[in-house]
């Protein structure tokens, strides 16, 4: 899923360069970034749940934590559980889900940072993909040059995030095996 969204967005910017002022393509890039984006945060949940499934981690989870990686709500009435789906906001899920694999994988290295320009501009890409998808009027479906490029820094660092996640996922798992097989992995990986 991840790679054919990322060929999506590549896709999307060869066509955008073919004719810069078109707005189609515009739109068509902000939303494949944002399809993009989720997605992500849809892998790095299924990874979570299924470890969790496989009693391979621990669930150390707060209520709301697990809201957000179930995306639903437990209530109880009469004595009964009922599960309510919930919609979580974009901004919340993207930090929440991030938040909730480092603290399930231990990775003690791991940082998705929210005080960068980067968190930023994925907070002013947001923005303009909610303008879009929820037009008022016919201005909220024009995308400038400048919000396509601070979607494409939000792409970039979403997806750079999504890497440093999952190396440092493998990296904890590695410090696990014995030497030999350590190293030999990573003389495959060369």
């Amino acid at each position: 899923m991840i790679r054919e969204l990322k060929n999506d967005v590549s896709y999307s910017f060869e066509l955008l360069d073919k004719n810069r002022e078109s707005q189609f393509y515009r739109r068509i890039a902000l939303r494949n970034i944002f399809s993009f984006i989720e997605a992500t945060i849809n892998v790095i949940k299924f990874e979570l749940k299924r470890e969790l499934r496989l009693g391979r981690i621990e669930n150390k989870l707060t209520t709301k934590e697990t809201e957000i990686l179930y995306e639903e709500k437990i209530s109880t009435k009469v004595g009964r559980n009922i599960k309510q789906i919930i919609n979580i906001p974009l901004e919340k899920n993207l930090k929440g889900t991030f938040n909730i694999a480092k603290k399930m994988w231990c990775l003690r290295n791991y940082v998705l940072d929210v005080n960068s320009n980067e968190y930023s501009y994925f907070k002013k890409a947001k923005y303009s993909r909610n303008k879009l998808t929820h037009p008022k009027d016919y201005y909220d479906i024009q995308i400038t040059v400048v919000d396509i490029k601070v979607a494409y820094l939000t792409y970039v660092w979403v997806k750079e995030n999504f890497i440093k996640l999952f190396k440092e996922k493998i990296n904890i798992g590695l410090e696990e095996l014995p030497e030999d097989i350590k190293n030999r992995f990573w003389e495959e990986e060369t």
